[in-house]
């Protein structure tokens, strides 16, 4: 009987996808390097799904979510309201540790794989992951139309992406999806979240990473930025100061 129920508790506990399918991913690069020329990046991901022998083939098959995010940053949004002619900030709310990059990749609509109340407890989708990294205690309503209204932002300044279909299936275990990367995306570590479901059913899930990183002139100017500011601070004025009188000396009309 004692065994019987350790064997039942285990069922309980581990997920059916701990016990079936398993995910094996990979990146096309796992450092992306910005030169001079840097207009933007793509990135291939790879997933492959493994079934025991044990399982059986889903008769729908199979749906990913992939999540990127790029480096976490502490922001301040603002509401601004028009004032006698004048835009005015009026409210504001402080959000620490949102992603300043963040991309979803999904094989199908998301309201197709999974119902919008799992979507938020597995933190799938863009408001889900940026929702997820507040604090719990005295969240408010205003706080989450703060939340949505720095989702609409970056979505539209290119920085967040929802993208449907962007996971396309090679075989019927192999998927594949590019990895968009603008060039206003900021430099850092990247996470890639992999999701596997079934009938809106989480099966696997696994992580990597890759990195975004500057090189070649531009990574001696951002070491100097930082290493040195006061000296780079300077430099900065003279070579604005020279270059200001060679233009007026150039198109000095006499």
């Amino acid at each position: 009987m004692k065994r019987l129920a350790a064997l039942l508790i285990a069922a309980l506990i581990l997920p059916q996808g701990a016990r079936a399918e398993s995910l094996l991913v990979s990146l096309s690069s796992h450092r992306v390097l910005i030169e001079s020329n840097y207009t933007g990046a793509q990135l291939a991901a790879f997933a492959v799904v493994e079934r025991d022998a044990r399982s059986v083939a889903r008769i729908n098959g199979y749906d990913l979510v992939i999540t990127i995010r790029g480096p976490r940053e502490d922001v301040v949004v603002q509401e601004k309201r028009r004032v006698f002619g004048l835009w005015v900030n009026q409210r504001q709310r402080f959000l620490a540790g949102v992603p300043g990059y963040l991309s979803v990749l999904t094989s199908r609509p998301l309201q197709d794989i999974i119902e919008p109340d799992r979507a938020q407890r597995l933190n799938l989708g863009l408001l889900p992951v940026v929702t997820a990294t507040q604090p719990r205690d005295n969240d408010t309503a205003r706080d989450a139309e703060f939340r949505a209204a720095l989702v609409r932002l970056r979505y539209e300044s290119g920085l967040y992406g929802e993208k449907e279909r962007g996971v396309s299936l090679l075989t019927a275990n192999v998927f594949q999806a590019q990895i968009a990367l603008p060039a206003t995306a900021p430099v850092g570590n990247y996470e890639v979240d992999i999701m596997l479901l079934a009938d809106s059913v989480p099966l696997a899930r696994q992580t990597t990473n890759f990195e975004l990183v500057k090189s070649g002139f531009e990574q001696l100017i951002a070491d100097a930025a930082r290493q040195h500011p006061w000296i780079y601070g300077v430099a900065a004025a003279a070579l604005s100061i020279v270059l200001g009188w060679l233009s007026s000396v150039a198109f000095r009309k006499d």
